[in-house]
Order: C-alpha cells, then structure tokens, then sequence
C-alpha cells in the first residue's frame, strides 16, 4: 500500500510540473496555439483561450465539420513551418506578443505573419487573448 501511494504519489508531482511549464512560458503557447490553428485543431486553440472562441468539435454542424475537415487536409499538403520573428516579438510581465512566419515545406511560395498576444492572469497563468493572420 505504502509503494502504492509513493507511485500515486511521484504521478501527481509530474502532472503538476509538466502543466505548470505550459502555462508559464508564453512563447511555448504562443506556438502551440499557432501551430493549432493552421491546422484546424480549434479544440486545442480554445484549450490556450480565456473564452472559447471556436465552435467545439462535438457542437460543429455537418457543414463546420467538413469545411475543418477540408482545412486539416489542405494544412497536411501544406507542411506549415513555424518561426518566430524576434525582431517584432515582445514579451513583458503582464503580456506577450509573439509574431511567428508561417512557410509550407511543400510550397516555396507560400510565406505568411501570424500575430499571438497573450496575457497574464491573477494567478499567473498565460492565454491567448488575441490572434491575427496576416
């Protein structure tokens, strides 16, 4: 019973370690919410998000489904290839805004900007409180 709960134990202090790394580094979100985005995971976009902002999966009409369907595969030809623009990217306390360029590994010509501002909670934990795709 004892080695039961010294595993149960060590399980918990993991979780909360590798949860409170996601949470603290607004970079670290800023790229996994823009990394959702361009291909249409809009749960996970939502996950990063102090208010839901896309329509969740299980809530999405037949016609929503297939219209992120059609993005997802056109997101798989694609190849999107995140990198952040640190000339324009700022991070302060309270606040971050992460500028990122989106190329394909498919399509050469293909270069775009995404914009992620994240802000601060009470508790200190960082969202996303506003995107852009330029």
């Amino acid at each position: 019973m004892k080695n039961f709960i010294n595993i149960l134990t060590a399980i918990v202090i993991v979780l909360q370690l590798s949860s409170c790394g996601t949470s603290s580094d607004p970079v670290k979100i800023a790229k996994e919410f823009a990394t959702a985005f361009l291909n249409a995971e809009y749960d996970k976009c939502n996950k990063w998000m102090e208010d839901e902002e896309f329509t969740p999966s299980k809530e999405m009409s037949s016609m929503e489904k297939a219209v992120v369907e059609a993005i997802k595969e056109e997101a798989k030809k694609m190849q999107y290839i995140t990198t952040i623009d640190n000339e324009f990217t700022t991070i302060e306390a309270s606040y971050a805004d992460v500028y990122f360029d989106v190329t394909s590994a498919t399509d050469t010509g293909f270069n775009e900007t995404i914009r992620v501002n994240l802000r601060k909670d009470d508790n200190g934990k960082w969202y996303v409180d506003d995107y852009k795709a330029f």
